[in-house]
């Protein structure tokens, strides 16, 4: 998805996309909203697997605030994943 976008892009952006793929499979429980912040279950949830993912290299833990940037890390593992669709970034 992040590579659709250029290899970076806003917060925002991502996870309008992010939604549009995966709307239909959410439950009310990943609609609910946090107590903590107020924001739905999945974002919060999206938001925590980027921390994993900057973890593991495959996205700059040095980008911008509120920016998203894949890495060249994240680059070959979705080559070699083979991946239809960059769902996962």
């Amino acid at each position: 998805m992040l590579l659709e976008l250029g290899g970076k892009a806003k917060v925002r952006k991502i996870l309008e996309k992010v939604y549009l793929k995966v709307k239909d499979k959410l439950t009310s429980r990943d609609l609910d909203e946090l107590e903590s912040n107020g924001e739905p279950r999945w974002r919060n949830n999206a938001k925590w697997a980027r921390n994993d993912m900057v973890i593991q290299g495959l996205l700059n833990k040095n980008s911008p605030y509120g920016i998203w940037e894949i890495t060249e890390k994240g680059i070959n593992y979705l080559q070699k994943s083979k991946m239809k669709n960059n769902e996962i970034l």
